[in-house]
């Protein structure tokens, strides 16, 4: 009795393990390729200057961390607060900043019912909380009731 529910475990489980393994393969052939290319295709940048645009570059060379440029808000936003803007600071070799909102997006989906002269179109409106990098206004809702629940 156990033996026989053994092997039928043993048959569902064998080709999903065999597809795990392929998708873990691929994913690794993916890198290692990756990898192929920045070892022969990336140049070196200099160590003094601006690397290149659009270029594939690897630096080579040792960072001075006395040298690194000190950013703050304000390099992100000069009108932010004088007091906030000096709140964060760090030294980086680069920095780049994405600022994104939790807010309401509003989604229609539609769906037809009845036949003929029956035929209605019936909208449905939801509503679900996202983090966007654009301002989503709310004013044009359809329930802007539903959309504060």
């Amino acid at each position: 009795k156990y033996a026989f529910c053994a092997c039928c475990v043993g048959i569902i489980l064998l080709p999903c393990m065999l597809i795990m393994l392929g998708l873990n393969e691929k994913g690794y052939v993916c890198r290692e390729k990756d990898i192929i290319y920045a070892e022969n295709d990336a140049t070196e940048a200099s160590c003094t200057g601006t690397p290149p645009k659009d270029q594939f570059v690897f630096f080579s060379c040792a960072i001075d961390e006395k040298k690194l440029q000190k950013f703050t808000l304000k390099d992100f936003n000069p009108d932010f607060d004088a007091d906030l803007g000096n709140a964060i600071t760090f030294n980086s070799v680069a920095a780049s900043q994405t600022v994104e909102m939790y807010q309401c997006i509003e989604s229609i989906s539609t769906s037809t019912t009845g036949t003929g002269d029956n035929k209605k179109t019936v909208k449905t409106y939801s509503y679900r909380m996202e983090w966007r990098s654009q301002s989503i206004g709310s004013t044009g809702f359809q329930d802007p009731n539903k959309a504060k629940a």
